[in-house]
């Protein structure tokens, strides 16, 4: 929006996009890898705006069906998440939290395995243990 530094030219082009598409079962078709670079950039440039832009970037994964990635920068973000970071997307965050979830599992499953401490078990003999055969 121009209010946000946009143009209304910028609007229609996603507007546009958004048609092309032909996805009408989601708020936000295939854009999201732009405004993923969109807010990952807003962060960057912002500092003091990043943990914002960061939330509402899990917010866009979700609405694009990108559980994954919602998961992924949710975890990074731990506490820093802001509940409702934009208006552009207002959505029930029981939603998002339950969708993403299971993805969130994997995440600190994967960071508890490679915690300071854990040892992994030597790898068993594939040839069934026995040398020379």
């Amino acid at each position: 929006m121009p209010r946000w530094g946009g143009t209304h030219q910028a609007m229609l082009r996603l507007g546009q996009e958004a048609l092309e598409t032909g996805r009408f079962d989601i708020a936000i078709p295939e854009v999201y890898e732009r405004l993923r670079d969109d807010c990952n950039g807003y962060a960057a440039a912002r500092p003091g705006h990043a943990k914002k832009m960061r939330s509402a970037l899990v917010l866009f994964a979700w609405a694009a069906g990108r559980m994954s990635a919602a998961a992924a920068i949710y975890h990074e973000l731990g506490e820093d998440f802001v509940d409702q970071p934009t208006s552009y997307i207002e959505v029930d965050l029981d939603l998002v939290k339950r969708d993403r979830e299971p993805h969130l599992q994997k995440l600190r499953q994967r960071d508890a395995e490679k915690a300071p401490g854990k040892t992994t078990p030597p790898a068993k003999d594939a040839g069934g243990g026995k040398k020379g055969g």
